[in-house]
């Protein structure tokens, strides 16, 4: 009688320990958010399984098929909450089973409390799932009046900017993450459930370590919203609360244009003061959309920004890459003595950002003062299809030899052809197709065939590789062929360094504007400062009986020129030697105003700074070109018409010499180091 007594309490103990650890396996997987449940429930339901296929073999259910049912539904029941008495009745009855009924009774209820604490945890976890958005936004109410950056989507950029905000202080970043289809895809979804999807699983590892993201998910997406108020349509009524207090900004930034366009239109029904960003292209409806409504949009223009960055690298500088004319002591005389010929493979919005900043900086004089030999191949697959809209908006490269368009693929034998044609004229070529993969493959096939063929080797060659998501993997593979091939090849546009708060707020392109602009009021010697300047302008022009919209246009393009001058000094610095800009003589002979002369600088320096002005209005006139401004009879920002955009020889003495001041305050700003 002891002993029956003593087993029972072992097994009794034995059970209870049993349940317990798994309780707390399973507490522990809930705080930690682990998703494999799935581990759990085979384990339980297996050994369930085998217990009653074990009790069902030995009362004499013999047949595999009944046998090998009943024991799965048997085990089924179990997590249901329901145990097959019957079953477990004759474990108290059948001779065989009786001397054991301890041992399996106890088996039976140490898996039947596994088996409720599974299926609690499931629901618990699916309770939690679909409340979790919620509960954070009513547990932080009190916080939303503190503003907070919030983010709609999980895509790389998304999150390259969640980590970039959250990284620079306490401010809160907000992640919305949308389901994947309106139909199906909602949050009650066993995919939502279970964060199953790819992207969430890639938003979690990527935005995890950081206390200051929290994710949260919306029921529906926000670009079917037909509702007034956005936010209750998605399911985060309480995020208004977040979007609407001072200092808070929304963030649109999907790939698909339309479909961000449609998403801000949305929001903006919500008849709220909100700040958005969203992706989209810079200029025509969308620059005069964000003017119109009042509420604060700004659009990002993914093209501008790749374009800008590739500004501020000097290593992606074109004159690197040219032959630049000396004398016989080896002193530059500020033009170059060969052509520059570039390529560019995909014209999406990485593309297109390539083109704008190859023929603005890439726009060299020559000997004779004129505009040096300029050529850029574009190839596209979908050529055809984007090419009337770019000309929409860049007028003035329509029928211009400088820029040609091709549509076809880099696996064609007429692009084979083209390239090995023009291969050994070739200076730059930037490779910016959709796949990043892709992108690095057709590289290095370049690479490649430029080191084979080319006559003059790879001297004057860069290959510039778009890779938005680059990883160590793709810079081990650089290195390894630039020590074979040369340090040819070169990544560019990496989403961490392109999408950070500090460019798409303007502060870091800004930073630099208001530095060449402040030096350029000193060579002229002009009071007006960068904030003066913003307000003055649109006074003066209010006065001359303008539209506010006419003067908005007109500070934008100045104070783009600004950004581009200041990265332009070192184009014009390699153009000429360093005795021209360490004598700092040469910037003080250039007066304030014309008179006789535009420098006191005697032969060779004078011609050398001719030349560098020459190099600025050829900058000058290629960036107005390419941001749609076409020659005119006077200027009008409206028409996005600009009376100087001619050759520098056909200009006055005048107009001449802002070049030449903007040389001087180029000057001046590299002797400053």
């Amino acid at each position: 009688m002891r002993n029956c007594l003593s087993m029972t309490n072992i097994y009794f103990w034995a059970a209870l320990i049993v349940s317990v650890l798994y309780v707390l396996m399973l507490v522990i997987m809930y705080k930690r958010k682990v998703r494999k449940l799935w581990i759990p429930v085979i384990v339980i339901a297996a050994l369930s399984s085998g217990m009653y296929g074990f009790i069902y073999y030995e009362i004499g259910v013999r047949s595999l098929l009944p046998w090998l049912t009943f024991s799965i539904m048997s085990a089924v029941k179990m997590f249901l909450g329901s145990v097959n008495s019957n079953c477990l009745f004759n474990v108290l009855t059948d001779p065989e089973l009786v001397r054991h009924s301890q041992l399996i009774l106890t088996i039976a209820a140490t898996l039947f409390l596994c088996s409720v604490a599974t299926t609690s945890y499931f629901v618990m976890y699916v309770l939690y799932r679909l409340s979790e958005s919620r509960l954070w936004l009513w547990h932080n109410r009190k916080l939303a009046g503190k503003g907070a950056s919030i983010i709609f989507g999980t895509d790389s950029r998304s999150i390259d900017l969640a980590r970039d905000i959250a990284s620079k202080g306490t401010e809160t970043v907000i992640l919305v993450d949308f389901p994947d289809k309106e139909d199906g895809g909602g949050s009650g979804s066993f995919k939502y459930i279970f964060n199953l999807r790819s992207d969430e699983r890639d938003c979690s590892s990527s935005v995890g370590q950081s206390a200051n993201i929290h994710v949260l998910r919306a029921k529906r997406h926000l670009k079917y919203s037909s509702n007034a108020n956005a936010f209750k349509y998605i399911g985060l009524e309480r995020l208004e609360d977040w979007a609407s207090a001072p200092g808070s900004r929304i963030f649109i930034l999907s790939d698909d244009e339309r479909e961000n366009l449609v998403c801000l239109e949305n929001l903006l029904r919500s008849d709220i003061g909100i700040t958005v960003y969203c992706h989209a292209r810079r200029g025509g409806l969308n620059s005069r959309f964000s003017m119109a409504v009042e509420s604060d949009v700004h659009f990002i223009d993914s093209a501008f920004l790749i374009g800008q960055s590739l500004k501020s690298m000097p290593e992606f500088a074109p004159v690197n890459y040219v032959d630049v004319a000396v004398d016989k002591d080896n002193n530059k005389l500020g033009y170059v003595t060969s052509a520059f010929n570039s390529m560019i493979i995909g014209f999406g919005n990485a593309g297109q950002g390539a083109l704008r900043f190859l023929y603005e900086f890439g726009a060299f004089p020559d000997k004779d003062g004129n505009k040096s030999g300029f050529h850029c191949g574009v190839i596209d697959r979908n050529m055809n299809d984007c090419l009337g809209d770019f000309f929409y908006r860049v007028p003035g490269l329509k029928g211009c030899d400088e820029v040609s368009f091709f549509n076809m693929t880099t696996g064609a034998d007429s692009f084979r052809d083209m390239f090995l044609e023009r291969l050994d004229a070739l200076n730059y070529v930037v490779v910016a197709l959709d796949d990043d993969n892709e992108s690095l493959r057709v590289g290095l096939d370049l690479l490649e065939t430029a080191f084979r063929y080319r006559k003059d080797g790879v001297r004057n060659l860069i290959i510039a590789v778009h890779v938005e998501s680059a990883t160590e993997h793709d810079r081990k593979i650089v290195r390894f062929y630039s020590d074979a091939y040369g340090d040819v090849l070169r990544l560019f546009g990496d989403g961490q360094s392109i999408w950070t708060s500090d460019n798409i707020f303007g502060l870091s392109f800004r930073d630099e504007a208001i530095m060449f602009y402040d030096n350029y009021q000193k060579a002229t010697e002009g009071k007006e400062t960068w904030e003066e300047r913003r307000a003055g302008l649109k006074e003066r022009r209010r006065k001359e009986g303008k539209p506010e919209l006419y003067a908005i246009l007109e500070l934008q393009r100045k104070e783009f020129q600004d950004m581009s001058n200041a990265w332009h000094r070192y184009t014009k610095m390699s153009l000429c030697s360093p005795v021209v800009w360490e004598d700092p003589k040469v910037a003080e002979g250039i007066p304030y105003s014309y008179s006789a002369s535009h420098s006191d600088s005697g032969e060779p320096t004078y011609s050398c700074l001719e030349k560098l002005a020459v190099c600025e209005h050829l900058r000058y006139e290629a960036s107005h070109i390419i941001n749609g401004y076409i020659l005119g009879p006077e200027r009008n920002e409206l028409k996005k018409q600009l009376e100087n955009l001619v050759p520098y020889n056909d200009l006055s003495e005048f107009i001449k010499h802002y070049d030449w001041l903007v040389v001087k305050t180029s000057l001046m700003l590299q002797r400053k180091g």
